[in-house]
């Protein structure tokens, strides 16, 4: 795994801006919920942090994001099939 100077900042951004926002818009037509964009991002993560791509301080980021969405959604309100993967259950 790389390591990055201590000056660089690492960033939790896998894709630039405008890839972002084109992401965006598309869950928004698509209809794609909060939970499901959260838990897909720290699925994400995770296979790249599994491949050695994304540095072991990301994680705490990545994880909190998903925290604040819990926190604004309860989980009880979120699809069936976001819980089970934010649980680590796959079928």
């Amino acid at each position: 795994m790389a390591t990055l100077p201590e000056d660089q900042e690492v960033t939790l951004s896998i894709l630039s801006t405008s890839h972002l926002e084109l992401t965006n818009e598309c869950a928004i037509r698509w209809r794609l919920g909060h939970p499901h964009r959260v838990t897909t991002f720290l699925d994400i993560i995770r296979l790249r942090f599994e491949r050695e791509e994304v540095p072991l301080e990301c994680l705490p980021e990545a994880i909190g994001k998903v925290m604040q969405e819990i926190r604004r959604n309860p989980l009880e309100h979120w699809p069936w099939e976001d819980v089970r993967r934010i649980a680590g259950h796959r079928s």
